[in-house]
């Protein structure tokens, strides 16, 4: 957040910036998305934890043979495979950054702050490993969104909310049947 932006940018790259920005914003607390990511590694919300939610290959297995056969319990938090998808998210948003550091384009014109510490054919490599990790993020937003869209119509549960906010309204019937 230390350069000067139009807070509506024409360019894709400045959305992200501005995204983050109102996330802060709302929050008040100036933690956003950086709070949520520390409340997973050691916050005081057990559903929030991810310790809590990422599970391992037998249960996520298990799990997703239970989604297909339409008998798959209700989670607080992250189902199995919803646990998984956002360690790749973290991983990915992680990736697309850092090989943008390092990546050098053709003419070497606009190339990454650090570009300098790698060798060009280094520096191209990243930069062709930065392309394909903005296509697998692309990937990942258009599962993320039709699982959303899966669980608000077919499932009839509020998805949008809770990601934002970390908070989810149970009745307590609905509560009941929860994991």
């Amino acid at each position: 957040f230390g350069e000067q932006r139009e807070v509506a940018g024409d360019r894709v790259e400045d959305r992200p910036h501005l995204v983050l920005a109102v996330g802060r914003a709302r929050r008040g607390d100036g933690g956003g998305r950086r709070g949520r990511f520390r409340g997973g590694l050691a916050g005081n919300d057990r559903a929030a934890r991810f310790a809590s939610f990422v599970r391992g290959p037998r249960e996520v297995l298990a799990y997703a043979g239970q989604v297909l056969r339409g008998l798959a319990p209700r989670y607080l938090g992250h189902n199995p495979l919803g646990g998984w998808s956002v360690i790749v998210m973290i991983a990915v948003l992680l990736a697309m950054p850092l090989l943008g550091l390092f990546a050098v384009d053709t003419d070497g014109v606009e190339s990454g702050p650090l570009s300098w510490l790698v060798s060009f054919k280094l520096g191209r490599r990243a930069a062709h490993w930065h392309e394909d990790v903005f296509s697998i993020l692309q990937v990942l937003v258009a599962l993320h969104v039709a699982a959303i869209l899966y669980y608000a119509f077919w499932k009839k549960q509020e998805m949008v909310a809770p990601m934002l906010t970390g908070y989810r309204r149970l009745s307590r019937d609905a509560a009941a049947g929860i994991r």
